[in-house]
């Protein structure tokens, strides 16, 4: 599903015009080259939960295998998903 339909889904269910329901998801989304809110929450907290649909928490990359040597370098992290239970038991 492309940005343009999940935009008209959106404005049909939450009553809102096509431009602002676009809007609402650049603004949670973001866009080519500025973040959106949930990807700045993540990187601030580490953790964002959106109940009925899961956690998206950064982790440390595994492939990392030893301490990095220089200080202040921090090592590269992952997104990590797990589904809420709502989530995992629609998709069963």
């Amino acid at each position: 599903m492309d940005r343009r339909t999940l935009a008209g889904l959106l404005a049909e269910r939450a009553g809102l015009t096509p431009r602002e329901a676009r809007r609402v998801l650049d603004e949670l989304l973001g866009r080519r080259h500025a973040p959106g809110l949930l990807a700045e929450l993540l990187v601030r907290r580490g953790r964002l939960l959106l109940a009925g649909f899961g956690v998206f928490e950064l982790r440390p990359d595994r492939r990392l295998r030893r301490e990095p040597l220089l200080p202040g370098f921090s090592p590269p992290r992952r997104v990590a998903f797990r589904p809420a239970r709502l989530l995992r038991d629609l998709v069963e």
